[in-house]
């Protein structure tokens, strides 16, 4: 009885195997006999990046000359962004300890083999803790990490580490400065905070930064809480973007309505694990979006996304 259990089961294989290169041959063949273009126009099949995951094929992920890439990678209850353009590449945070290799990994998948900029937000373990093994496997020009008061300072091994590692390969370490520039490629990121030396939470010291490619835009403001985001209002500065990428994971003590009025998002991505302990993210914050954006993307929900721009139109991957 097992024996033929068994068979049934190669046989079912095999034929999805014959499904899935019979209809990639179908599709070569149309692109050979009619173009590319005309296929496409006929919205015959589906987006090329769906067909691949309905035939459980892996995904190669090749970035235009024009565009530029921003990768929120799924590193479970962090967070960690990858911007790539124009053979630029800059890394925000890298979750925890443990998912240091992933991250590492996820940079070589996707050609990156030098980084020209590290933003750690802030020092906290989830955010900065893979930065580590990523120092120890890329070299890197640059690295920023916001000023912390001495009182709030962590006293955490890998905070200690990554600042002997950085030390160690003579990397030059700089604070963020308000108004501050850095190309990637033909984008732009500005350092819209923080510029308060008196937060009395730690999350509010977290980097908070702009990114501008043409007509798109993206903000990241690491665990920025409410007393950050009420000075990122009151600084004048341009905060509308079409991304946000969630302050503190969706927590309740970030976003509130005035910052998102501020920002006024069509599209949110919000780094977080499965059903982490915080119950991040939180159900009123999930409610403010949802009067608000268009989608929200989640990294417990669909694994890593990515959204690629050619400084008009955005386009939206996941990537498990």
């Amino acid at each position: 009885m097992a024996k033929r259990k068994q068979k049934r089961y190669y046989k079912k294989k095999n034929k999805q195997e014959k499904i899935k290169y019979f209809l990639l041959g179908v599709m070569s063949c149309l692109v050979v006999l009619f173009g590319t273009d005309k296929i496409l126009k006929l919205n015959i099949f589906p987006p090329l990046e769906e067909l691949y995951a309905m035939l459980n094929l892996p995904v190669e992920y090749t970035l235009d000359e024009e565009e530029l890439a921003v990768h929120f990678i799924d590193v479970g209850q962090g967070d960690s962004v990858l911007i790539q353009g124009q053979g630029s590449n800059v890394l925000i945070d890298a979750g925890t300890e443990d998912k240091g290799g992933l991250v590492v990994e996820y940079l070589k998948k996707h050609n990156v083999e030098k980084l020209d900029l590290i933003v750690g937000s802030h020092p906290h373990a989830d955010h900065i803790g893979g930065l580590v093994a990523v120092i120890q496997n890329f070299p890197t020009d640059n690295v920023i990490i916001p000023k912390i008061p001495d009182a709030l300072v962590p006293t955490s091994n890998i905070y200690a580490q990554l600042l002997t590692e950085i030390s160690n390969r003579a990397i030059p370490v700089k604070q963020p400065i308000v108004g501050q520039n850095f190309t990637v490629g033909s984008g732009k990121i500005t350092f819209l905070g923080p510029k308060s030396n008196d937060f009395k939470d730690i999350n509010d010291f977290s980097v908070s930064m702009r990114l501008d490619y043409g007509n798109n835009s993206f903000l990241f403001t690491g665990d920025a809480e409410k007393a950050s985001e009420n000075e990122l209002i009151n600084s004048g500065q341009n905060l509308k973007a079409q991304v946000l990428k969630s302050p503190h994971h969706g927590s309740s003590t970030s976003s509130t309505d005035e910052f998102l009025d501020k920002v006024k998002p069509q599209y949110v991505v919000i780094g977080v694990g499965k059903d982490n302990k915080y119950n991040h993210p939180n159900d009123d914050v999930m409610s403010r979006y949802g009067d608000r954006v268009e989608k929200v993307y989640r990294t417990d929900k669909n694994g890593s996304v990515i959204v690629f721009s050619d400084g008009n139109n955005l386009r939206f991957d996941t990537e498990r």
